[in-house]
């Protein structure tokens, strides 16, 4: 990762004096808006244009409906920089507060041990779980797993989606074969929280290989669980709670592998669905997801069983 220098005062003026013109273009209302700072930074052929505005109201002005507007202001500068593009626009309160969570996590993870260049064990297997596994192999040595339990669980696509993934990045990674759900099984499921099912298998046989590899971390992403567990000798660390990563890089750079068993107990469990929502909303107002991804995923979960019989 690197730092691009250019002239920071006149690419803010150039881009706010684009961002009034693109919501003029889009018949938005004309409103003030200030960007207080930029960063530019190349990375494995990407750039990222960080964009720093006072509030969230400035936010929601350079987004714009839908990421109409910053869409438009990507298609405008993509052309300037090397690579591919991305830009992310962040409140001055979010960035401070990120920050203050990004110090207290390598805290804790200093204090049990993790440090850089250290043996992880990861369980791959759908959420945001790749994006997850992007950030911690620039810092880790990585083991992939996943689970074939099913195809209610890892269907076809998700699976070479995992494992193409695994071979670009030249990940060693093995898929374990602990059981098969049968129709009884997914029915119990349907009743409950399905991650439930995949976090008893992790802890009954991920915990084992992680022994059998003596590797003493498992980062498994699961929501469900709190940010770090001790099972004897193995730490379970649930990475996407203890460490702010923006869910919207995860979601943009990688396939969100959607659980079919997710997505069916959605259908027929209201409570659940009102669970994740609520889970996505405080992912927004806690700065790690743009308030339009954020908008887009509670929509989709909102559409989930309104065609039942």
């Amino acid at each position: 990762m690197k730092n691009i220098n250019i002239e920071k005062d006149l690419l803010i003026k150039e881009i706010s004096e684009k961002i009034r013109e693109i919501r003029r273009e889009l018949n938005l209302k004309d409103v003030d808006f200030e960007i207080v700072d930029i960063e530019i930074i190349w990375e494995d052929n990407d750039t990222f244009l960080n964009i720093c505005v006072p509030t969230r109201s400035d936010k929601s002005t350079i987004i714009g409906p839908g990421g109409w507007v910053v869409g438009k202001l990507r298609e405008y500068l993509k052309d300037r920089f090397p690579g591919n593009l991305k830009i992310l626009v962040d409140t001055y309160t979010d960035r401070l507060i990120l920050k203050k969570k990004e110090e207290r996590a390598l805290s804790i993870l200093k204090r049990i041990g993790l440090k850089k260049g250290e043996r992880v064990l990861v369980l791959v297997q759908c959420s945001y779980d790749l994006g997850v596994l992007d950030f911690l192999r620039k810092c880790f040595k990585v083991f992939a797993v996943s689970l074939n339990i099913g195809s209610v669980v890892l269907p076809p696509k998700n699976r070479k989606l995992i494992e193409d993934y695994f071979v670009r990045y030249k990940i060693p990674h093995k898929s374990l074969d602990p059981i098969k759900l049968k129709g009884e099984d997914i029915r119990k499921v349907l009743g409950g929280y399905p991650c439930d099912l995949c976090n008893g298998i992790v802890f009954k046989y991920l915990i084992e290989e992680c022994r059998r590899m003596e590797i003493r971390y498992l980062i498994n992403n699961n929501h469900t669980s709190q940010e770090i567990e001790r099972l004897e000798d193995v730490y379970i660390i649930n990475f996407l709670k203890l460490y702010p990563l923006k869910r919207d890089i995860l979601r943009k750079n990688y396939p969100y592998l959607k659980c079919p068993l997710m997505i069916q107990t959605l259908k027929e469990n209201e409570d659940l669905k009102v669970k994740r929502i609520g889970d996505i909303v405080s992912e927004v107002y806690e700065g790690l997801m743009e308030p339009g991804i954020g908008a887009e995923v509670i929509l989709e979960i909102g559409k989930l069983g309104k065609n039942k019989g």
